[in-house]
């Protein structure tokens, strides 16, 4: 496991194993973000998740998931404006 200077904390700390996840978003992620913050994302995911009730076989569903990650690692600004996931607005 090397270490990577994460986007998020800023600090110098071990990396990920592999991507998190088989795409260029997933390799971005493996260079650039530690392991410490990744798993800070994993817990963070797993509430919006649980409190949007959000179904990952729901596209939609997955593309406002992806947005909140990108947000959370500095990636993308946070969305702007008011959705709804299941008629739940976020």
């Amino acid at each position: 496991m090397a270490n990577v200077t994460c986007v998020r904390c800023k600090d110098e700390k071990p990396g990920m194993d592999q991507p998190p996840m088989p795409t260029a978003l997933g390799q971005k992620l493996q260079q650039e973000v530690c392991a410490a913050c990744f798993s800070e994302w994993k817990t963070l995911e797993l509430k919006y998740i649980n409190e949007y009730r959000l179904n990952m076989m729901d596209k939609q569903h997955r593309t406002f998931l992806t947005a909140q990650m990108k947000a959370f690692f500095g990636y993308e600004p946070a969305p702007q404006g008011l959705a709804t996931v299941n008629d739940t607005p976020v």
